[in-house]
């Protein structure tokens, strides 16, 4: 974990792009990995990179207090262990729940959480950089390529790290084509929910059985985001999405 850290801090101090928040830390996962490690179901959660919105203006390390006091440029053990602290914690002090709410409907559903009260405890991730820009990514276009060399090889590295179950993604479905895990011809229909307004194409969610480049076995669930994952689903209906991913994992 120490390497994946001190390449999460490298991206932060070698990019010099204004558009990246500062003051503000890297963040290579949100939420507690000790209690995902001892998980009976491990779960990570996919967007593309953190929000402006984890580091307000007027105070910018409310979300991640324990990470105030690191030194970007001298990250010794000490730091290491201030940032991991911040990260483990993120879910219990504070978190950006009006985010993070869209996935978490889908996680109970499927018998997991990012907070307390599930078995399982999940983590997200960001596949395309570990920092907050401002501008939003969708905002960004031509400065992309700066951040996705480094931080999807960083998000791979740290994927084999946390080995999970189950990889649940909801991005714009072009970037799925970068994500080593996927196969164009893998994805299976998970399932259909139709829309209120039935003039309106129903909402398809797809899963793939997969590896890890290691060797675990995997199953991506990708479901189509809008300005949220799963955005355009009602609270029951990721739900549904939820439990129609256990039961697929269950049935392999």
């Amino acid at each position: 974990m120490d390497s994946l850290i001190d390449e999460a801090w490298r991206l932060y101090v070698e990019t010099s792009d204004p558009c990246v928040v500062r003051p503000s830390i890297p963040i290579l996962y949100f939420g507690d990995r000790e209690r995902y490690v001892a998980s009976p179901l491990k779960v990570i959660t996919v967007a593309l990179n953190p929000s402006r919105h984890e580091f307000p203006v007027h105070d910018r390390f409310q979300r991640f207090r324990p990470a105030a006091g690191i030194d970007p440029g001298r990250l010794d053990a000490s730091g290491r262990d201030a940032y991991l602290a911040a990260l483990n914690a993120y879910f219990r002090h504070e978190p950006y729940v009006s985010w993070f709410g869209w996935f978490e409907h889908v996680l109970r559903g499927a018998g997991a959480s990012y907070f307390d009260g599930e078995d399982s405890t999940a983590l997200h991730t960001d596949l395309c950089s570990p920092l907050a820009t401002d501008p939003t990514w969708s905002k960004l276009d031509a400065q992309h390529d700066q951040f996705v060399a480094g931080g999807m090889a960083l998000w791979h590295r740290l994927v084999e790290n946390l080995v999970p179950d189950v990889i649940v993604i909801s991005v714009a479905r072009r970037y799925l084509d970068h994500i080593a895990y996927t196969h164009r011809d893998g994805w299976q229909l998970l399932t259909t929910i139709p829309r209120r307004d039935e003039t309106k194409r129903p909402y398809q969610a797809w899963a793939q059985r997969s590896r890890l480049i290691g060797g675990k076995p995997t199953l991506l669930v990708f479901g189509p985001a809008a300005q949220q994952p799963f955005a355009t689903l009602t609270i029951e209906s990721r739900q549904s999405v939820g439990r129609a991913l256990r039961e697929f994992f269950h049935a392999g």
